[in-house]
């Protein structure tokens, strides 16, 4: 419970949330700017995903740039698609390749 404690209540600070609402919100609005608007149809779930893991880097890790946001949401979905896999470590399986992605992600 201490721990927790530790960690929780400095994000409850008002001057932290204030200053993590303008980067969200600041973050929201490049993020549709940049992919949704001028578009007729938005195919939701695939664009919402890369949105809010675009979002989490923003607020949580200094991790900016595109192509790295998109290299580091490949590896996490590999490692998701194989994490509720039997545990077969044979070439080619999805656990397999959760195995490889999860280790390039602990390097």
């Amino acid at each position: 419970m201490r721990v927790r404690k530790m960690v929780v209540v400095p994000f409850l600070r008002p001057n932290t949330l204030h200053r993590l609402v303008a980067r969200f919100d600041l973050l929201c609005k490049v993020r549709i700017e940049r992919d949704w608007k001028g578009r007729g149809v938005v195919h939701a779930f695939p664009p919402i995903k890369k949105y809010a893991f675009s979002v989490a880097c923003g607020l949580l890790t200094s991790i900016g740039s595109k192509e790295d946001q998109a290299r580091l949401l490949e590896e996490l979905s590999t490692v998701a698609k194989g994490a509720f896999q039997l545990p077969i470590y044979f070439s080619g399986t999805k656990y397999y390749r959760a195995a490889r992605s999860d280790d390039l992600l602990r390097a």
